[in-house]
């Protein structure tokens, strides 16, 4: 396999990695919400967009691909942010076997 070249410039982007977690409420349930995990340095790559029928509502997805150094807190299920923007992740991968990035399979939430 042909190990991508990756330029260390490219990873220009400083994104928050944020996980979602469960607080008592002191009335027996839960509220949930959103802890900085790390800040790391990405790449930020679009892939696409589709309109997205729902309901009434026609909804835009917007997806990305994120590329990072290698990091082992990475999860489906977590959160990057980018300035006001919040990309949900739906994959995690080491794109070429070598364990040397993760790449992140990421849909833009709207707001």
């Amino acid at each position: 396999m042909v190990k991508p070249i990756i330029q260390s410039g490219s990873f220009r982007r400083r994104v928050t990695l944020q996980e979602e977690t469960e607080t008592p409420d002191g009335c027996g349930g839960f509220t949930t919400g959103w802890v900085s995990v790390s800040d790391i340095w990405a790449q930020i790559t679009p892939v696409g967009s589709a309109s997205i029928s729902r309901a009434d509502n026609v909804d835009q997805e917007v997806t990305h691909t994120v590329m990072v150094r290698k990091t082992g807190n990475l999860q489906q299920g977590m959160r990057l942010l980018f300035g006001s923007r919040i990309f949900l992740i739906n994959s995690v991968y080491d794109p070429d076997e070598t364990g040397r990035y993760t790449q992140c399979d990421v849909r833009e939430q709207s707001s």
